[in-house]
């Protein structure tokens, strides 16, 4: 049992920034102890694999563009297969056995999401290295119901999140707040709805009424993983400043890299999961600061990524932490989310000062290797999706001639097309990385019809 306060948190980092500490990996340490701007700022310059500094081949970008279509096709047309799957199964099984409807549903959701693993983590060659706050947690982690109190910098957190879980094999077991329009989304959102996810309208009065009921059916779940964005919207210059405003406002200490968090949610779910601990002590849920960051800057949206054909390099932190060291009254509850989100600041700068986060060094992650699973369920799906869709151009050419094949390929394609925008028009992204997003996909598109 490991029991980590904030004040420990906070001194494990100050521990830890030394550059002599034997904890940092030393390959990971630069030999300059000079603080190199924010991994945040923007750069034009094309990373090679591996966040390398050498330009991307113009054939390169265009088989990524070609693969990250394809995956898109395959991920939406198998993804209605996979939903028909899943409604089955919660209408049948779900009311005979739950815990064996939570291993099909566990498989299904998989078989979805690894087609987007196996995009980031085998063709665009994404890596990863995880850091525990102490040794003997890389060996706890999913082993017990968990809450991850995870920052929100990158558009690219959530693909991260999944490679990394992918290699705990939880990857479709995780949870989080949603907003409540997603679960009306074909593929993704049905498949969250199916999946006892926490949506919410982002109205409080509306809102405060969830949690409770949806915690207690997560913890149904075994082992229950839960991510929770407390800063309730993703890390921009324009969402920072406003955060400062508002601190300054009310007196308060704001983050410097990071947006002050939300706590009305993170209360009630707290106030909630304690009542649950009295009621049934043997009950074990830890709490995970969670820290991620990217070596290129260009890894904070997903467009870039697609277009400069990066090769991301995260970092990702967890530190386990007991809930007991949460406190019960609600205004210091709150204060303790902020003051943890404080801390995560030091984790930040130390990771612009050295490249890597303080800690142990995952086992998993020394060398880092993307699981043949997620490759075999992508080329599964393809090949799914991709025969019939040659054979009907085979046949369409040959009872009526280029038009009609020219014109069947673009209906295809346009329905992809809408799909990505209605997801990324979902998301919280800037209309700047939605252009760009769209606009790659969308001359792959015109290529692959011609």
């Amino acid at each position: 049992m490991v029991v980590a306060s904030e004040q420990q948190t906070n001194e494990n980092i100050r521990k830890h920034v030394d550059v002599g500490d034997s904890i940092i990996p030393q390959d990971s340490v630069p030999k300059s102890k000079t603080e190199p701007a924010d991994s945040r700022q923007d750069s034009d310059a094309p990373k090679g694999p591996a966040g390398s500094d050498q330009d991307v081949s113009t054939s390169r970008l265009l088989l990524l563009n070609l693969l990250t279509l394809t995956t898109i096709i395959s991920f939406l047309w198998s993804g209605l297969t996979i939903n028909l799957i899943q409604l089955i199964n919660y209408l049948t099984v779900r009311h005979i056995n739950f815990s064996l409807f939570t291993k099909i549903n566990y498989c299904l959701m998989y078989s979805a999401w690894s087609q987007v693993i196996a995009l980031f983590d085998w063709f665009f060659c994404t890596k990863l290295k995880v850091y525990h706050a102490r040794k003997e947690q890389e060996d706890e982690i999913f082993e017990e119901h968990s809450i991850f109190l995870g920052n929100h910098g990158y558009e690219l957190d959530w693909i991260g999140a999944w490679l990394v879980t992918d290699k705990y094999g939880q990857a479709a077991a995780c949870k989080a707040m949603l907003k409540s329009d997603l679960k009306y989304l074909p593929v993704v959102g049905w498949s969250w709805a199916m999946s006892d996810q926490l949506f919410l309208d982002r109205n409080w009065e509306k809102d405060k009424h969830k949690f409770a009921g949806s915690m207690d059916q997560m913890l149904r779940y075994e082992p229950m993983v839960v991510t929770f964005f407390c800063e309730g919207t993703r890390f921009t210059k324009e969402k920072v400043e406003a955060s400062q405003k508002f601190a300054l406002e009310r007196g308060m200490v704001a983050p410097k890299y990071h947006l002050i968090p939300r706590t009305k949610g993170f209360v009630a779910v707290m106030r909630h999961i304690k009542q649950r601990k009295r009621e049934n002590p043997n009950l074990k849920i830890w709490l995970y600061n969670a820290e991620i960051a990217y070596e290129q800057s260009g890894a904070m949206n997903i467009g870039d990524i697609i277009r400069r054909g990066l090769s991301p390099v995260g970092h990702v932190y967890f530190e386990r932490i007991s809930i007991d060291s949460v406190p019960d009254d609600d205004k210091a509850c709150a204060k303790w989310l902020q003051d943890l989100y404080l801390s995560k600041d030091k984790l930040q700068e130390h990771f612009n000062q050295y490249k890597c986060f303080p800690g142990h060094l995952d086992k998993r992650f020394v060398d880092y290797k993307p699981r043949l699973a997620s490759l075999f369920n992508w080329t599964i799906w393809t090949l799914y999706t991709s025969i019939p869709l040659v054979y009907l151009i085979a046949r369409l050419y040959i009872h009526y001639g280029t038009f009609l094949v020219s014109l069947v390929m673009s209906i295809f394609f346009l329905l992809s097309y809408v799909y990505l925008s209605y997801i990324i028009h979902q998301a919280d992204v800037s209309e700047a990385e939605k252009k760009t997003i769209t606009s790659s996909c969308t001359k792959t598109a015109k290529r692959a019809a011609t």
